[in-house]
């Protein structure tokens, strides 16, 4: 029985990977997007305005805002991570905290996007269009997560550690 041409589209490879790049570059611009949103449009500012405000300061010290307290980040947080993210973009690029904030969001977003593809689609799993299905099932059960919408809803670089560890889990999962 000859395949028609739809069915051929679907199992192909390439097109996979197109329907791949299409969903992560509109999950990264989305997220990207909604942050500068957010900062227009009247959002709830004191920790995403307290963090745009570190990713944009390039200073290695993380000086807190005055309406925060006149101390370090350091001082609540050990970690060096808004300065070695937001230093480069902010010295080097002359991006301000939001935009540095809007990238960091739609980057981690979309990296937690190519870990759900890479769980979704071993190497030696699903046969085409199967995958197409799978990739399909691995962004809604991901999207619909009750930690995913908390850290999109009210910003946190925490989403960084969701997906480096989604990110991990798939390459521990692939070498199997």
């Amino acid at each position: 029985m000859k395949r028609n041409w739809i069915y051929r589209l679907f199992s192909s490879r390439k097109f996979e990977l197109f329907i791949f790049w299409i969903v992560l570059c509109a999950v990264a611009f989305l997220h990207g997007r909604w942050i500068l949103v957010h900062f227009t449009s009247d959002g709830y500012l004191f920790d995403s305005g307290w963090f745009a405000h570190l990713f944009g300061s390039a200073d290695p010290f993380l000086k807190n805002p005055r309406i925060i307290n006149e101390l370090s980040f350091y001082t609540s947080h050990l970690s060096p991570y808004l300065f070695l993210f937001g230093a480069p973009l902010a010295a080097g690029f002359g991006l301000n905290g939001v935009e540095i904030l809007a990238i960091h969001q739609g980057l981690f977003f979309g990296l937690f996007y190519l870990a759900l593809y890479l769980i979704a689609t071993p190497p030696n799993g699903l046969p085409q269009p199967h995958r197409l299905i799978a990739i399909m099932l691995a962004l809604l059960t991901g999207s619909s997560s009750d930690l995913l919408f908390q850290a999109a809803s009210y910003p946190h670089f925490e989403i960084s550690m969701i997906a480096t560890a989604s990110l991990a889990l798939a390459a521990y999962l692939r070498d199997q």
